[in-house]
C-alpha cells in the first residue's frame, strides 16, 4: 500500500514532482524563479539586478526597501498602497520572513516570499 494511502486513508492522490529553479534573467544580475512540472516550465516572477523590485508573472510590481537603522529590516510593498506585505529581519541563522495581515490576504504571497529571498541575496551582494 502506498505511504499516502496509509497516512490519509487513500483520500488524496500523489501529485507529480515539481521543482523550483532560480536562473539568470534577461538583464545582467537579474533573477527569474521558474517552476518545472512534468508539463513544462512556467515563470513565477523576477527580481531586479539590484534587488529593489520584484515583478510577479501576473504583472504585479513590488518594491523591496531596506528600513531602520537600529533594527534593520527589509520590506516588500507596492508604490500605490501604504504598508508592507512581507517583512524580513536578520536572525541568528539568516533572515526571518513574516507576513503582515496584508500579506496574509495577498494572493500569491508565497511566491513573493521565495522571490524576497533572491532579492535579499542581490541586496547583500551590493
Amino acid at each position: 500500500m502506498p505511504e499516502n494511502s496509509i497516512r490519509d486513508g487513500g483520500s488524496s492522490r500523489v501529485r507529480p514532482a515539481v521543482r523550483l529553479t532560480q536562473r539568470p534573467g534577461d538583464e545582467p544580475g537579474s533573477k527569474v524563479l521558474v517552476v518545472s512540472e512534468p508539463t513544462g516550465e512556467r515563470e513565477l516572477g523576477r527580481v531586479s539586478a539590484d534587488g529593489t523590485s520584484i515583478l510577479l508573472a501576473d504583472g504585479r510590481l513590488f518594491r523591496v526597501a531596506v528600513r531602520g537603522l537600529s533594527t534593520p529590516r527589509v520590506e516588500v510593498a507596492r508604490w500605490d498602497v501604504p504598508g508592507p506585505y512581507l517583512v524580513a529581519r536578520p536572525g541568528n541563522a539568516g533572515w526571518r520572513l513574516e507576513k503582515t495581515p496584508a500579506g496574509e490576504a495577498l494572493e500569491g504571497c508565497d511566491v513573493l516570499e521565495l522571490l524576497l529571498g533572491a532579492a535579499i541575496e542581490s541586496l547583500e551582494e551590493r
